[in-house]
């Protein structure tokens, strides 16, 4: 058995914010550690809510240089940490750790997405930076993905702002938010409990399966570029299939604007800019917006099959399997086959 100082395990862990000064002194390292304890203590009494009982939360330490962005680069952060929270209380140990397992990947978000928006710090997912040697390869790089996709947004609606807010305006639709950031947060937090309800939440007797995910994700993106598809050519017989579940692009269209227009904020901004880049406006920000959303369409595909409360994943046969959530002696999360 390796000692615990030796043993390295890339896992999603905690990431504490920690301001410092540019110059290092006795006191201020003696204030870091004071920061410290009290951002684990807060750790601990997370776990404790949550139901999850272990010796060791693993951590990394961020350690954020006192400047004038500062102030902005943590506020940032911690409210996209904070935004993956649901309305109800998980009811498993699974749910339990899986809520966990995605507060940890939203506070690395929040993170990467500060960063790309303020500077600040070193990019912490490149080679060698502060995440590199902590966190799974393939969760660096759905979280590059997935902040090219927010910041990307961000300086859509940041251009695009005076036009959704005489949209909002025009459909009776209060606009509360003071600055885009302040909208951004709101789409994200209506899409990580969107999140929760097709995960933990979802009582559909069955699941989609893969397959009919990335159509919905094509056509999603297909749809905001205005991007007809040709009509599926009609069955030569009863056995014949196609592989496309997708119904017809006139059909389809209308139904997708009823869809935004029903979901809140994360459906008005889009109804909003769409309506603007068709007028010839925008078209530099919503096609960047565009191309990065299609770079990461399959962050839109479900980690998990959740079916009565508990997670499923599929095996090579693509029969879906049950998994489960244990915690090792470092405090790692891992799922493993049931």
């Amino acid at each position: 058995m390796h000692s615990m100082e030796k043993k390295v395990v890339k896992e999603l862990l905690e990431i504490p914010l920690l301001l410092t000064k540019q110059t290092s002194t006795q006191n201020q390292e003696t204030a870091i550690r004071a920061e410290l304890e009290h951002w684990m203590k807060r750790c601990v009494e997370e776990d404790r809510k949550l139901g999850i009982k272990r010796s060791i939360i693993p951590y990394t330490a961020a350690l954020i240089p006192d400047t004038a962005q500062s102030a902005d680069f943590i506020k940032l952060a911690l409210a996209i940490r904070e935004i993956a929270q649901p309305e109800v209380v998980p009811e498993n140990f699974n749910q339990q750790c899986w809520l966990k397992t995605l507060h940890y990947y939203w506070q690395a978000k929040g993170l990467i997405l500060a960063y790309k928006i303020y500077g600040v710090i070193d990019d912490p997912v490149r080679v060698g930076g502060m995440l590199d040697r902590r966190l799974p390869a393939t969760s660096i790089e759905n979280l590059k993905l997935d902040t090219d996709i927010q910041l990307a947004s961000y300086h859509l609606i940041v251009e695009g702002e005076p036009h959704i807010k005489n949209w909002a305006m025009a459909e009776g639709i209060d606009y509360p938010f003071n600055s885009p950031l302040e909208l951004l947060l709101q789409i994200l937090k209506e899409e990580f409990q969107l999140l929760w309800l097709l995960g933990p939440l979802n009582c559909q007797p069955q699941w989609l399966d893969k397959r009919t995910q990335r159509d919905y994700a094509n056509a999603r993106i297909r749809l905001l570029k205005d991007d007809a598809w040709p009509s599926p050519p009609p069955k030569k017989n009863r056995f014949s299939s196609s592989k496309s579940t997708r119904s017809p692009y006139q059909g389809t269209e209308p139904e997708y604007l009823r869809f935004l227009r029903g979901i809140g904020w994360r459906g008005y901004w889009l109804l909003a800019l769409r309506d603007q880049n068709h007028r010839g406006l925008l078209d530099r920000s919503w096609k960047a917006y565009l191309k990065n959303l299609s770079a990461g369409k399959e962050l839109y595909i479900q980690d998990f099959d959740w079916r009565n409360g508990q997670p499923y994943k599929n095996v090579k046969t693509s029969k879906s399997q049950r998994v489960e959530a244990i915690i090792d002696e470092l405090g790692f999360i891992h799922w493993v086959w049931a």
